[in-house]
């Protein structure tokens, strides 16, 4: 009888785990596709890049016409 009772409660813990791991995951997912639309047509460098010691922060970024 103790035993089913600590059964219950353990997947009880389990299942509360699960769907709040997944709240989570889906409210991770939802953040970032939106943070994503907001940036999309954003054409600035991120700050501290730097190719071969070129800092080029804040630059944008420019297409060649082929």
């Amino acid at each position: 009888m103790i035993d089913r009772r600590n059964e219950k409660k353990v997947q009880k813990a389990n299942k509360k785990f699960i769907i709040a791991s997944l709240y989570i995951m889906i409210g991770l997912l939802f953040f970032s596709v939106i943070f994503s639309l907001i940036n999309m047509g954003n054409n600035k460098i991120i700050y501290g890049i730097k190719i071969e010691d070129i800092e080029i922060s804040n630059l944008t970024r420019r297409r060649s016409k082929s």
